[in-house]
This record gives C-alpha cells, structure tokens and sequence, in this order.
C-alpha cells in the first residue's frame, strides 16, 4: 500500500510541476486543442435574451462545425426561431494564417454579403455574441495575443489575453478560467479597463480523451444590462456534407 501511494503521489507531482512548466499560451492552446478533436459536430441550441426590464426574447438556431488537422476550420450558424429570424446564417471560414473570413445572410434576403472587419465587435442576432466572438469561441488564434498568468486561488490557471499590436479585435483584455482538465469555465471580456461582459460556460462534460463540451453558455452584458442564456438541446458528432459549409447553401438558408 505505501508503495502504491508513492507512486501515485510521484505522479500527482510530476503532472503538477509539467503543469507548472506550461507557459499561459500553451494552457490555452491545450484547451482548444482537445476542444477540437472531432471532425464534424452538429448542435440544436435553444436561446433566451433577458433584459434589464423584464422582457425575454426566444430563439433557436442550428451551428454546425467542421474542424481540420490545418486549422482551416469551417463555422455555420442558421437560425429556425422566432419566424422573423428564420433563415438568418453566418458562415465563417477560419484560416491558420491570414485573416478568418464570414458571411452573413439575413432572413428574407436571398443574398449574402462578407461581413468587414469593422463589424467584428458588433452583436449577432440580438445575442451578446459578436462577430469576433462567433469564429473565437471554437479555437483561440493564439499566434493573434500575448498570454500570461493572472493570480489564482483555485485550482488550474487564471490567464490573460492581450492583443499584439496589429491585431483587430474589440477587446483589449480577455481573462480565462481554465481548469485543471484544461476546460475553459470563464471568460471575462474587457475594453480599456472596463468589464464589458462574463461568459461562463455550464454543464461541462470532458471525455476520456480530454475532449470538453459546454451544453449551457450564460453571458451577462454589464454594459447592456442584458443576459444571453445558450443551451443547447441536442448534439451529434456526424459526418456532414461539403455543401453544408458553402456560400451558396447559406443563401438557400437550408
């Protein structure tokens, strides 16, 4: 039994001072990169929009995702509910190197237009998800910020993420909550000092090869006084076709 324990202390130890060695980049890296060990992924999320007086908005969207081993991931979102929105889609194509790129189609229009740069930091179908946000929250572009550790109370790491100069963003501060399983619990988002909104990430599940998924996102706006509740109501990991992931699927809104 002592020996047994010895071992498993030596281990515990080992993993913690490997841990230790880890710079605040390579955390953030590991967590996306279990996050991503899947090729195809399709979820049914439900949303509800609360505001400071009481009134809530329901919606109801599909996001399918396609990661690949290059990075060139491929993002679509489509939006069933309410009617007003129905057809409304963004389809984002990420990009290793070079700038991601995102097209939006909204409800009732038959065309699609490249949504610019200067759109990144505005919001998404009334939710408190940016443009920035919609590419992001599927694999940080770590080569885009400088990392560095924050105090922590609590086991696993508090990291901070700065812009590197010629970075577009609409935050010049972003803090991570990650765990010890590397799983991103929270994410605080600032500009110029000022806290502009809290993303926790609930319901958290990791598989035994370390793969994590959120099946709630709550995000409180402290700025727009407003609260985005995300759940999501069904997921598969299966295969999708190429045409999913195209321009001219969007503008058919299927």
């Amino acid at each position: 039994m002592r020996v047994f324990m010895s071992f498993i202390l030596a281990v515990t130890f080992c993993a913690s001072a490997f841990a230790e060695e880890m710079t605040g980049e390579q955390v953030i890296s590991k967590c996306y990169d279990l996050y991503r060990q899947a090729e195809y992924e399709t979820e049914q999320m439900s949303v509800t929009i609360s505001h400071e007086d009481g009134q809530t908005d329901e919606k109801a969207f599909a996001r399918y995702l396609q990661f690949s081993a290059d990075g060139e991931d491929k993002v679509r979102i489509r939006f069933f509910e309410p009617k007003l929105d129905d057809g409304l889609g963004l389809l984002i194509f990420r990009h290793r190197e070079g700038k991601d790129e995102q097209w939006l189609r909204l409800a009732g229009e038959k065309k699609t237009r490249k949504v610019s740069i200067r759109d990144q930091g505005k919001y998404f179908a009334g939710m408190d998800v940016t443009y920035e946000d919609a590419r992001q929250l599927v694999g940080e572009r770590t080569v885009d910020f400088t990392y560095c550790f924050l105090p922590n109370e609590n086991d696993g790491w508090v990291v901070e993420a700065i812009p590197k100069p010629d970075t577009k963003t609409g935050y010049t501060r972003r803090v991570f909550q990650i765990t010890p399983k590397f799983v991103c619990a929270q994410i605080e988002y600032y500009y110029k000092g000022c806290l502009i909104k809290t993303q926790d990430n609930k319901k958290i599940s990791v598989r035994e090869n370390g793969r994590w998924r959120t099946s709630q996102i709550i995000i409180k706006n402290e700025v727009l006084k407003r609260t985005t509740n995300l759940v999501v109501t069904e997921r598969n990991f299966n295969a999708l076709g190429p045409e999913v992931f195209t321009r001219s699927s969007l503008t058919k809104g299927r």
